[in-house]
């Protein structure tokens, strides 16, 4: 008897906050088991596919991380979930002791300094979701130096991999405009 592949893919982004120490958000869990997926060229050579309900969460926490002015405001663009995940961030990379309150000024700087570690990352996502039967057939696994380890797809591929996703049971859509703000390329 065949899993079905929701399962699979739960199993996937189980064992993604197991192996990988994700914090479990059960918002970023949602929006990766959406079936719905957004593509994009971004690099001259490279595709990176998004789940279209992730794409968005992730478009959400740039625009609030690159314009709210304080931490009130951006508690209040901003679900629980997700402010909680940035308030860990920010007290396992820095301090401690510290405690953002309303009026405190916000710096955005602080959480998407280019390391890649906030906002989620979605190349290293890809390892998460994608079904393993696409990664091995049409990916490559490498590893930045500052993140870790990512899924990279050759745009010279494009209608193979779309292809094979469809196939998976995935709608697909390119939406170079969402995937880019979802990565940070255009905030």
């Amino acid at each position: 008897m065949r899993i079905p592949l929701f399962f699979e893919l739960s199993k996937i982004a189980y064992e993604a906050v197991v192996e990988r120490g994700i914090m479990e958000n059960p918002e970023k869990t949602a929006a990766l088991l959406d079936r719905n997926v957004v593509y994009a060229g971004v690099e001259p050579v490279e595709l990176i596919f998004i789940p279209k309900r992730q794409a968005e969460r992730l478009c959400n926490l740039w625009h609030a991380a690159t314009t709210a002015k304080t931490w009130g405001e951006l508690r209040s663009m901003l679900v629980p979930g997700e402010i909680d995940e940035i308030v860990w961030f920010l007290v396992e990379s820095y301090d401690d002791d510290w405690k953002p309150i309303g009026e405190t000024v916000f710096d955005g700087e602080m959480l998407y300094g280019g390391d890649g570690d906030w906002p989620d990352w979605p190349q290293q996502d890809m390892l998460d979701w994608v079904p393993p039967e696409i990664q091995v057939e049409y990916g490559e696994q490498t590893r930045s130096f500052v993140s870790g380890p990512c899924l990279v797809f050759d745009s010279s591929h494009e209608t193979d991999v779309v292809d094979a996703f469809r196939r998976s049971g995935f709608t697909v859509v390119r939406d170079d405009d969402l995937v880019k703000r979802a990565c940070g390329m255009s905030h």
